[in-house]
């Protein structure tokens, strides 16, 4: 696995303009490699990417 780029962003704004929610993200690339029918390894590459949204609590930084 490489990557595990972590970003984050608000998710909800309340009329007065002031962040309640915010969603945090971390995105990672893998490889895998097997062996293919002849024994020659057969590589594949994949992004993965995992979100969650959390509450804005005061003491809380995204």
């Amino acid at each position: 696995v490489r990557g595990g780029r972590p970003s984050s962003r608000a998710a909800a704004i309340d009329p007065s303009g002031v962040a309640t929610e915010y969603e945090v993200r971390v995105t990672a690339d893998f490889r895998l490699v097997k062996a293919g029918a002849a024994g020659a390894p057969v590589r594949s590459g994949e992004n993965l990417e995992v979100r969650s949204t959390f509450p804005f609590e005061g003491t809380t930084s995204p």
